[in-house]
């Protein structure tokens, strides 16, 4: 693991307040990840040091004998405070990480062992994948987001679990163990009111604003836990490899992109998501995020809408304008894609080499 370029007062200061994550028994080889960093962990590894307050994504895969073949990814959300000590154990028999007993005697053990275990402690890289992973999860708040939308199994796994028809009797805490389903807001097919009239259908067929409004009543009509959602579905995404929540991730930014009224009614959250997405796209390495907006092209369609809607509102609000204006400069000039020319949903994107 990369060593901090800090200096020794800083890190001894870090090595005292920043919580510990103790993984016991890890296999030589396997993929080790946190934020932003990932790493095949040698033989002596014991865990992670100096981690700094606030929320973090971790994950993990097994590795063949040949350490060529990897299993599916693991990750979870953890919100580490100072001086917090977080121990897991492998579980050979099933490739994952589990809880070790929580008992205070045994943590107690833990807290004055740090010391012997120190040399098998990677530090927290402190580089600008820290800035990175901040920036894309600066919305999620613990209490009100993680338990929400984590699966019940407490892991985010790239492969959902097989459920067994034959398992019919199966107590709560089974269930739980394997349920790696996401707490996502439901995204409503149908987008227009159940009493609405024809000029209300076709309205809202084209403009999502309905459909908007009926996610954020299931969301305590709070705009800020729909951009956490978007935040933690891109996250679980880009580092837990999940395909679900990319999926999820389409369909909140489709939405959001084909809404027309509620630009006027609630122009912060649209400033707001406007700023998640500049981070998003920012952050996330062009070559994979292009390979896979390619193959549908809905990224560039759904924008194309949202642009022209916007310039077809001269009273929108001045800050939203702005701001959408810097979004199409940034995504034209990192994908080369002309929001000038009609996007053609079933043609192929060409995307320029630079």
């Amino acid at each position: 693991m990369s060593k901090p370029t800090m200096s020794p007062e800083d890190a001894q200061r870090l090595f005292t307040e920043g919580a510990i994550l103790v993984l016991l028994d890890v296999p030589t080889g396997t993929e080790f990840g946190i934020d932003y960093n990932s790493w095949n962990v040698g033989p002596m590894f014991k865990g992670v040091k100096m981690i700094p307050p606030g929320l973090h994504f971790v994950f993990y895969s097994a590795t063949g004998a040949d350490g060529k073949q990897s299993a599916p990814r693991t990750g979870f959300f953890f919100n580490a405070r100072p001086q917090q000590i977080i121990v897991k154990r492998w579980n050979p028999d099933t490739e994952d990480l589990d809880d070790a007993p929580r008992d205070e005697e045994q943590l107690n053990a833990h807290r004055a062992g740090i010391i012997t275990l120190d040399p098998c402690l990677g530090a927290f890289p402190y580089d600008d994948g820290l800035r990175k992973f901040r920036s894309l999860s600066s919305g999620i708040d613990v209490a009100r987001d993680l338990q929400r939308l984590t699966p019940r199994c407490g892991k985010i796994c790239s492969v959902p679990a097989q459920h067994s028809s034959e398992s019919t009797h199966v107590d709560d805490s089974g269930a739980h163990a394997r349920d790696t389903t996401m707490g996502f807001v439901h995204v409503p097919k149908r987008t227009y009111p159940t009493d609405a009239t024809p000029a209300d259908v076709t309205k809202y067929s084209i403009d999502k604003s309905h459909a908007l409004e009926t996610m954020l009543g299931t969301l305590g009509n709070d705009p800020d836990a729909l951009l956490a959602e978007l935040q933690f579905a891109f996250i679980a995404f880009l580092l837990g490899q999940v395909f679900e929540a990319f999926d999820h991730w389409k369909q909140l930014v489709g939405v959001l992109c084909g809404c027309e009224e509620a630009l006027y009614m609630r122009p912060k959250l649209f400033y707001d998501f406007l700023g998640v997405l500049l981070h998003q796209l920012h952050e996330t390495p062009t070559d994979f995020f292009v390979d896979v907006i390619s193959r549908e092209n809905f990224f560039a369609v759904a924008l194309q809408g949202y642009f022209a809607i916007v310039r077809e509102s001269p009273t929108l609000d001045a800050e939203l304008t702005r701001r959408s204006h810097q979004l199409q400069k940034f995504v034209t000039a990192r994908f080369q894609w002309d929001f000038d020319e009609e996007v053609d949903e079933d043609k192929p994107l060409v995307v320029e080499e630079t």
